[in-house]
């Protein structure tokens, strides 16, 4: 998880830093890619989670 946090958050800052947008778009798209990173992380995770039978 850390790492998806770090590559979202890293991904976010370099999309916001080329828009140009300020720090207000860096953030906000560090926030989302983030946010997106966490989601698919927690679906992989449940899928891929051993089933005890």
């Amino acid at each position: 998880m850390n790492t998806a946090v770090v590559v979202g958050t890293f991904t976010g800052g370099a999309i916001g830093s080329a828009a140009a947008g300020g720090w207000t778009a860096i953030t906000t798209t560090a926030i989302g890619l983030t946010v997106a990173a966490r989601a698919v992380w927690a679906v992989a995770r449940r899928r891929l989670a051993p089933v005890d039978r």
